[in-house]
């Protein structure tokens, strides 16, 4: 159960930031399929290690897998925080600028009809 949500939170976590970084760096089809293909395999690299040690393997490979995978981890926690403290900050900035400057419309048949009043 451990398993399955805590690659759940790291495929949320990463399909996020893959989601709003990947499209900004305009590439092609294939290196696309190719970036988000990276950011699946990442997301499966600090879980990696665990499993391997529960299995009875041990060897010099898996501290490699370990770093690697847990400095992939905190670039994506770091950047995924990033991205959405973003997104609610301009959330909050638009929802306060609809509310705050809520501009009446001129209605400018009456403005018309002052007019044409003073030039009687």
């Amino acid at each position: 159960m451990f398993f399955i949500i805590a690659i759940g939170m790291l495929w949320i976590m990463h399909g996020y930031v893959a989601w709003r970084f990947i499209p900004a760096l305009g590439f092609s089809s294939s290196q696309t399929i190719l970036a988000y293909t990276a950011v699946f395999i990442l997301s499966l690299l600090p879980i990696l290690p665990i499993a391997l040690r529960m299995s009875g393997n041990e060897s010099k490979l898996i501290d490699k897998f370990s770093f690697v995978g847990y400095t992939s981890l905190g670039f994506f926690t770091l950047s995924f925080f990033i991205f959405v403290a973003k997104d609610l900050v301009f959330q909050l900035i638009a929802l306060f600028g609809h509310i705050i400057n809520e501009d009446n419309p001129f209605d400018n048949s009456k403005r018309d009809f002052i007019k044409k009043s003073i030039n009687i």
